[in-house]
């Protein structure tokens, strides 16, 4: 008789735990001075998906943007070395 060999694999794999991955926004311009814009938990594959989440963030918290075009913050991220 065989060995038995048992695995476990979860459901969720998240490399951002919820409420971990955050900035504060310190606009003295704005109404919303010091406002904290919280990354959803989540799994990002790409540097895209992290500045794509990161945008996301800002238009649902920033309360004031019209539009998701005219969110403050953006974030280009490229690697270092590259243009």
């Amino acid at each position: 008789m065989g060995s038995r060999t048992e695995i476990s694999f979860p459901f969720d794999v998240d490399n951002v735990l919820e409420g971990e991955c955050y900035f504060v926004d310190n606009n003295p311009e704005c109404d919303d001075s010091n406002l904290k814009i919280t990354l959803a938990a989540g799994y990002y594959d790409t540097s895209e998906e992290l500045s794509a989440g990161l945008h996301d963030a800002q238009v649902l918290r920033i309360t004031h943007v019209t539009s998701p075009d005219r969110v403050p913050i953006r974030f280009p991220l490229t690697r270092s070395g590259t243009a």
